[in-house]
């Protein structure tokens, strides 16, 4: 079973700031120019997501350069809390750029051992990403129980999300050993 650690210090800092920005938006997503109305480039967006209206500032942005898989058009995401207490291991995905695609994702200890260190490290140095500056996201599903009993909930060790925090860049890599479960359960 894999561990997680939400307070993984290089996913910390590339969580984007979030506030509740419910009155701010009327549909689909909308922008917020800076405060002293200068003209200059809109610092942060509202998404209307299935959980609410979240905030995202550009700033915190993490940029995919060939997206998520299945999703190679979609490069723009924020990270974000989860509204609700239960789901407090998870977090929010969005794409910034169209407000319907959204992923739930786990952070990753990377010292848990689920994921063999020596192919996290190929994976990071197969995009150039600096000792220090790995931090490791995991896909979540969401299921029904088949009795209509709650819900399950697994994630995909075979392709991790691996975020450069310096860069604010992201890849989800497809690792070449095929032990890793696609759909691990989460406690």
């Amino acid at each position: 079973m894999p561990a997680f650690d939400l307070y993984n210090a290089n996913f910390q800092e590339a969580l984007v700031s979030v506030g509740d920005a419910a009155s701010e938006t009327a549909s689909g997503s909308a922008t917020r120019a800076a405060a002293n109305h200068s003209g200059e480039a809109a610092t942060s967006v509202v998404v209307d997501t299935r959980f609410g209206a979240i905030e995202f500032h550009w700033d915190k942005a993490i940029y995919m350069p060939i997206g998520v898989l299945g999703f190679p058009e979609h490069h723009v995401f924020g990270l974000a809390h989860l509204p609700h207490d239960k789901l407090s291991q998870v977090k929010l995905m969005q794409c910034l750029t169209d407000p319907n695609l959204c992923f739930i994702v786990a952070p990753y200890n990377i010292d848990s051992g689920a994921i063999a260190a020596d192919d996290l490290n190929r994976a990071a140095a197969s995009v150039s990403i600096a000792e220090g500056e790995l931090a490791v996201m995991l896909v979540v599903s969401v299921r029904s129980k088949d009795a209509g009993d709650g819900i399950d909930m697994s994630v995909n060790l075979q392709a991790p999300i691996l975020i450069d925090t310096g860069r604010q860049t992201a890849w989800q890599c497809v690792l070449p050993n095929e032990a890793y479960a696609v759909q691990a359960p989460l406690a």
